[in-house]
């Protein structure tokens, strides 16, 4: 359900593209560019844009970086203590990044949902 002002601003679009005035944008007709904070969840981009431009990664980030370097050692080990050593620093970061609370689809979620109750509760 829309407001008041998302109504508003429905109508001065759909007015503009029947008058032809979209038709020329740039990309138009153009998939739309992947932003890489898209997945962020919007309440955190800000924080996330000033930890990459001060050259910091997010721990959950580097969490999954390092979840995805011990998987490829672990494809690529022939010895099997090895492989199991690296199995469980695998199953470690699994759980680090679990309890960590800040899994960006677990956030996405909660922001859908919240927002989907919102709406709800805002209508009623």
């Amino acid at each position: 359900m829309l407001g008041i002002f998302e109504q508003q601003v429905e109508k001065v679009i759909l007015a503009a593209v029947q008058r032809g005035e979209l038709d020329d944008l740039p990309g138009s007709g153009k998939p739309l560019p992947v932003e890489e904070d898209m997945l962020v969840p919007e309440a955190m981009r800000m924080a996330y844009k000033i930890l990459k431009n001060a050259g910091l990664v997010p721990p959950e980030v580097a969490t999954r970086r390092a979840m995805e370097e011990t998987r490829q050692a672990i494809h690529m080990s022939r010895d099997q203590a090895e492989t199991l050593k690296l199995a469980r620093k695998l199953n470690y970061l699994s759980i680090q990044l679990d309890e960590s609370g800040q899994r960006m689809a677990q956030l996405m979620l909660h922001e859908s949902y919240y927002n989907k109750i919102t709406a709800r509760l805002s209508s009623t």
